[in-house]
Parts: C-alpha cells; sequence; structure tokens
C-alpha cells in the first residue's frame, strides 16, 4: 500500500512567502515602466507645457502595469494551491500556474538554503539545474509541519544513500 502525505504552505505566513516570490520572478522590473511614465509625465508638462507627449507614454507603459497586477493575482492563486506531495516513489511539486515537477528518492538529495528547502535531482546536471530549473524543488520555511517533512527527506537520504553534491 503506497503511503501518501501532503504539505502545504501555512495560511498565516501567505505573505511573507509572496514577498519572495515575487523576488524570485522578478516582478520590481514590471514598476519601472510606472516609474518612467511619472517621470515623463513631469518633463512633458514642464518643458513641452502639454500632455500630448504624455499620452504616448501612457500607451507605451500601461501594458507592463497590468502586467504587474496578473502577475500579483498569478502568485496569490499559486501560493493557495501550492503542495509538496512525499509518497513512496518520490516527491512531487503541484499547484496551479507551476510546472509539476517529480524527484524520485533514488537521485534526491536536498540543502537548506536561506529561507528555503532546496530539494535537488542529482541525475540532472548542475548546469540544467540553473539554466531551466529542472530537477530543483524549492520548498519554503513556512510549510506545516516542516519538521516532519525533514525527517523524512533525511530517512529517505539515508534509506537510498544520497550522491553528494559538488558544490
Amino acid at each position: 500500500m503506497q503511503q501518501i502525505i501532503e504539505f502545504r504552505i501555512n495560511p498565516e505566513l501567505y505573505p511573507s512567502v509572496k514577498k519572495r516570490f515575487k523576488r524570485r520572478g522578478n516582478q520590481k522590473i514590471y514598476y519601472f515602466p510606472g516609474f518612467l511614465l511619472l517621470i515623463w509625465l513631469i518633463i512633458s508638462v514642464i518643458r513641452f507645457g502639454d500632455l500630448i507627449p504624455f499620452f504616448y507614454g501612457v500607451v507605451f507603459c500601461l501594458p507592463f502595469t497590468l502586467l504587474t497586477f496578473v502577475t500579483n493575482r498569478q502568485i496569490k492563486k499559486e501560493l493557495i494551491t501550492y503542495r509538496f506531495i512525499v509518497n513512496d516513489k518520490g516527491i512531487e511539486h503541484i499547484g496551479a500556474g507551476v510546472n509539476f515537477k517529480f524527484i524520485e528518492w533514488v537521485d534526491m538529495d536536498y540543502f537548506e538554503k536561506e529561507e528555503e528547502i532546496w530539494v535537488i535531482d542529482t541525475s540532472v546536471s548542475s548546469f540544467i539545474r540553473w539554466f531551466t530549473w529542472n530537477g530543483v524543488i524549492i520548498i519554503p520555511n513556512e510549510i506545516e509541519d516542516r519538521e516532519a517533512l525533514l525527517q523524512i527527506l533525511d530517512a529517505k537520504k539515508v534509506e537510498y544513500g544520497s550522491k553528494q553534491l559538488v558544490k
């Protein structure tokens, strides 16, 4: 019989995880067009005395500003559906808007980095993991039953003889 354990992010801690997701997604770059639009408004009113150049700036910057709101909504939806499923074969990462990821226990290694647990697939080269994020599952520390997950990962690491990372 297959044992399945599901881990989710603690709903009370969504704000701290959301902030980290935004940082990872480089969402701040979406605010840059809004900043440019504000500067363009000030320059167009002071220098040209009319608002016609400003409207060209609005047409250029509006799609980027709307993209920011869409990204915020997607991050919230992603956090609510974020799950990590541990079964007899390996660990899975499932969520809305997230690519399905699965790492078998035989190829699994993990380490704690800053505010997260990184579970990696040692059968995937480190360059591919870095470049495409294939073979990497990042688990935030705000997950419910974090200690239980770490105990499972330690037990599987010992059971399957994890390969050591070359850093």
